[in-house]
């Protein structure tokens, strides 16, 4: 699970330095917000892309597109050099994380870093 999360942090990590602005800010409805926290088990509703989102930065932690029924599961390992390592790489400040979850059903629009 710790590989996974921190092959995970590392694909975000070149997504936002290759892909869009260092500085960029997504914004999301609070009506697709369904939770939050460091240790996340989220079952999807319907079809739809999970966000795992430090509303403290701005940044995505994660991004999972999932059908019906699928789990999305995160730990975030706050006592790891290597996790908080990996964070900080992509602006992220573990002291001040404050993750939220959000689900954006397929049929919405899934809101893109401004």
């Amino acid at each position: 699970m710790k590989k996974l999360l921190l092959i995970v942090i590392a694909v975000a990590a070149i997504f936002m330095c290759c892909c869009q602005n260092r500085s960029a800010k997504l914004h999301l409805n609070n009506q697709y917000l369904v939770g939050g926290g460091f240790m996340i088990k989220y079952t999807a509703p319907a079809s739809g892309t999970v966000i795992y989102f430090d509303s403290g930065s701005g940044k995505h932690i994660a991004t999972q597109t999932l059908n019906a029924g699928e789990i999305f599961e995160m730990d975030l390992e706050l006592d790891d050099p290597e996790f908080i390592s990996a964070l900080k790489a992509v602006g992220i400040d573990a002291e001040k994380l404050d993750p939220k979850l959000y689900f954006v059903p397929r049929d919405k629009k899934v809101p893109k870093p401004k």
